[in-house]
């Protein structure tokens, strides 16, 4: 066992093979998240974490107890059934480019006014790789956005203020 480029563990199997260990998904997101705000810094091959089952199962932690999850997608399946299999089935498919998410089941909710409003309802699948993309660009984004929020707000409140005051001063 050694450790390889990108602090991932390289593992000699029974065959002889080497395979590198999946990162841990906190340690990548929190890593993601330190380069976000340098501006020279270039991700590569950020779509290897769609193989990693840790942040599938990470995803599941984060979305299993949401409310809807029994309700089947388009595929007809609900989060029942999610195991292992269903994950590195995913992950398979994310491989070898054959992924494609099922079409959103339509149906209509009703609305406090009576009318209906359209509502879709992708497959568990689905979700859970919504989810794990989700974590990945949010650790890249969110503290760019954070930042640039941040002195929005502050320009607003001042901007705010100075209005409040020449009202003030004109009276």
């Amino acid at each position: 066992m050694h450790m390889a480029k990108g602090g991932s563990l390289s593992l000699n199997t029974k065959k002889g093979k080497v395979r590198e260990a999946l990162r841990n998904p906190i340690d990548v997101l929190n890593s993601l998240k330190s380069k976000a705000c340098d501006e020279g810094y270039c991700y590569e091959r950020l779509y290897r974490n769609l193989y990693n089952e840790e942040f599938y199962l990470l995803a599941y932690q984060n979305i299993y107890a949401r409310e809807g999850n029994m309700t089947a997608g388009a595929d007809g399946k609900t989060i029942d059934g999610m195991g292992m299999d269903r994950i590195q089935r995913l992950i398979g498919k994310m491989k070898n480019h054959s992924y494609q998410p099922n079409p959103a089941r339509r149906t209509y909710i009703e609305k406090k006014n009576g009318k209906k409003r359209p509502l879709g309802i992708p497959s568990f699948d689905d979700k859970l790789v919504q989810e794990v993309v989700r974590l990945i660009l949010e650790s890249i984004y969110e503290p760019t956005f954070s930042t640039i929020h941040t002195d929005s707000a502050q320009t607003a409140a001042v901007t705010q203020l100075c209005s409040r005051y020449k009202v003030l001063l004109q009276v």
